[in-house]
């Protein structure tokens, strides 16, 4: 099921102010998590992160949810955006979702309570966003009128998540661990992700263009000093040590600014069923940046670490 929710409120937005900032700046920063039941039995999963774009006249919204009807695959789901319009002095939102459709309606503040108004089908709908406080909202979706909910159809609690070092390499070891492939310049990557018995991350890879290895590669993932650390090698080229600087539970982004190329190195791992890395750096002194989309191999390889 949907979301959905009738919101009959006087908007708590004082002119000339931008209800943007105060309203949504708990939320920032942060993983947001909730799961629940709707009315008609229907599953609810979801994990939120929002920030804010353009001198913050705007708030994103991204959310990882269920992306078919039954409920087996889980990823992003949503693309929100949140509008401060300063000539009305009101905040409108657009929701995109991965089945194609958009909702869109009106956002309104009570305190520290945000409440989202749309229609749904022949009904209003308000979206209910309790705050409990900096780590905990209360979720309710429903049917709202005259200051009290008529019909509910979801309660739940959303909750932030910290992804702390432990966290963010648990969630790389379960999503790496495996045999992968890419198509990379005029070739392929292949590449295997496996846990030592120590309990790090190493990965063997191979680049091959016109069935012959080009280059090969190790990396080395583990936690030294309570710090996330990458280490890179090419073959025939010393090692490349990167630090993690970001990290939740859509990606881990390594820096180490002490060299061009790269000089970052990302790993987005919204989804179960594949993974990107994105390398970036400075070529002939200029910025650079490749993508590779890594597919899982169903055969499965193996190589001692």
């Amino acid at each position: 099921m949907k979301r959905i929710v009738l919101l009959l409120l006087s908007p708590v937005i004082l002119l000339g102010q931008n209800p943007l900032i105060d309203g949504f700046k708990p939320l920032m920063n942060k993983t947001w998590k909730a799961s629940g039941t709707w009315g008609n039995n229907t599953s609810f999963k979801q994990e939120v992160q929002f920030k804010y774009g353009l001198d913050s006249m705007i708030v994103i919204a991204e959310s990882l949810g269920y992306t078919n009807e039954a409920q087996s695959e889980y990823g992003p789901r949503n693309h929100g955006v949140r509008q401060y319009d300063q000539s009305s002095n009101s905040v409108k939102f657009w929701e995109f979702d991965v089945f194609g459709g958009l909702t869109t309606g009106d956002v309104l503040f009570d305190k520290r309570d945000i409440y989202y108004s749309y229609q749904y089908g022949d009904t209003q709908v308000t979206d209910y966003w309790g705050y409990m406080n900096d780590s905990s909202y209360n979720y309710t979706v429903g049917i709202y009128q005259d200051s009290q909910w008529v019909q509910k159809f979801l309660e739940t609690e959303f909750v932030s998540i910290k992804y702390d070092k432990t966290t963010a390499f648990n969630l790389m070891k379960n999503r790496l661990k495996g045999s992968w492939t890419s198509k990379a310049w005029e070739g392929e990557i292949i590449e295997i992700w496996e846990t030592t018995a120590e309990g790090d991350l190493y990965q063997t890879a191979e680049y091959i263009e016109d069935n012959k290895v080009l280059y090969e590669s190790t990396n080395l993932i583990k936690i030294i000093a309570n710090e996330l650390i990458l280490t890179t090698i090419i073959k025939g080229n010393n090692p490349k040590i990167f630090k993690a600087i970001e990290l939740n539970g859509d990606y881990i982004l390594f820096e180490n600014t002490d060299y061009d190329n790269p000089s970052r190195v990302k790993y987005e791992l919204s989804s179960r069923r594949n993974y990107k890395r994105t390398i970036t750096g400075k070529e002939s002194g200029q910025m650079s940046q490749y993508t590779f989309n890594f597919q899982p191999i169903k055969k499965a390889l193996h190589r001692e670490p």
